[in-house]
């Protein structure tokens, strides 16, 4: 038997969802933001959106792509870089509820929490409109090993 960990935020629907409905809406989604000057360039354009969705037996999986600026220091140097940041996750249907599961990329469980609550909130506010239909959960060790 193998067994697959790894670290990520769960979220249940607490309604019904359907996925190509959930794909069109998240597909529509894209938003940007500019910056004017930052570090002599001109004006800097962030996005934000979700990206390479895939449909596949009721399972919806993809990315969530944010783009922030970070400071590169390099010998006397201070230069400032636009990266963009994917997170992947994935709707599923287990046992006749709907989640969302969001595995960041961070290694501080502080901002990779941080990160899944905005990404849940934002799929919330995207799919229903109004808050708390997508709500923290937990699966059980258990209930994830395929018998």
């Amino acid at each position: 038997m193998s067994l697959l960990v790894f670290s990520a935020e769960v979220f249940e629907f607490l309604s019904k969802v359907d996925f190509l409905d959930i794909k069109s809406k998240l597909k529509a989604y894209r938003t940007f933001s500019i910056t004017a000057s930052v570090d002599h360039m001109e004006d800097v354009e962030f996005v934000s959106e979700f990206s390479d969705l895939q449909l596949e037996n009721l399972r919806l999986s993809g990315f969530y792509r944010n783009d922030f600026l970070t400071t590169v220091y390099f010998e006397e140097l201070t230069l400032q870089k636009i990266i963009p940041d994917k997170t992947p996750f994935w709707i599923i249907e287990y046992e006749q509820k709907n989640y969302l599961i969001i595995a960041p990329p961070f290694q501080d469980k502080r901002k990779r929490k941080t990160i899944s609550i905005k990404i849940a909130n934002l799929i919330n506010e995207l799919l229903f409109g109004k808050n708390e239909m997508i709500i923290h959960s937990k699966l059980v060790a258990e209930t994830t090993i395929e018998k």
